[in-house]
């Protein structure tokens, strides 16, 4: 059935996609002891996340990535692999799910924003949609920072996105099957 979950209308605050926020501000993270060669810098920080949720902001060459861990499970987003030029995160990440309590969601997605800077200095952003879930974590879209709406059309993405299943989620039952 394709409107079941819109059946109990009158409850559907609970259920209906929300916002919780938490912080990618350097001095809100923990350091974590560099892993990388030593010639290049190469930084980890671990952010606080939803409960059990944390991302690992990572900082290479002053280009940045984003891990996102449930428990001891970390899933690489790749993010420097989509936009590679040097970069920086922006000060919040978003969790869009329903709501568990209050400022608390139960996530299926992540937004945060993400600056970059071309050869000339000039400075863009997107907003980096990804869908989340304990086994696998992935890029689902960007939405171009600068564009009028663009927090809400990234919100839209996320929450149409909630049913993504991302690549590695879960082994295919017949991995010869085109469907």
């Amino acid at each position: 059935g394709t409107s079941s979950d819109d059946a109990s209308s009158s409850e559907a605050d609970v259920t209906a996609p929300s916002s919780a926020y938490t912080s990618l501000v350097a001095a809100d993270c923990q350091d974590l002891p560099s892993s990388g060669p030593n010639e290049v810098p190469f930084t980890q920080q671990s952010c606080k996340g939803m409960p059990g949720w944390s991302l690992l902001v990572e900082d290479f060459d002053s280009r940045n990535n984003v891990q996102v861990k449930f428990g001891s499970k970390a899933m690489d987003l790749e993010v420097w692999n989509r936009l590679p030029a040097f970069s920086h995160l922006g000060e919040k990440a978003e969790w869009r799910g329903p709501v568990k309590s209050a400022g608390v969601v139960d996530p299926y997605a992540l937004i945060f924003r993400f600056y970059q800077t071309d050869g000339e200095g000039r400075e863009s952003n997107f907003l980096v949609v990804n869908r989340i879930t304990p086994t696998a974590s992935c890029i689902v879209g960007l939405v171009n920072g600068g564009e009028a709406g663009a927090n809400q059309k990234a919100r839209d993405l996320a929450d149409g996105a909630k049913n993504y299943v991302c690549p590695g989620a879960e082994p295919l039952s017949n991995p010869d099957s085109v469907f």
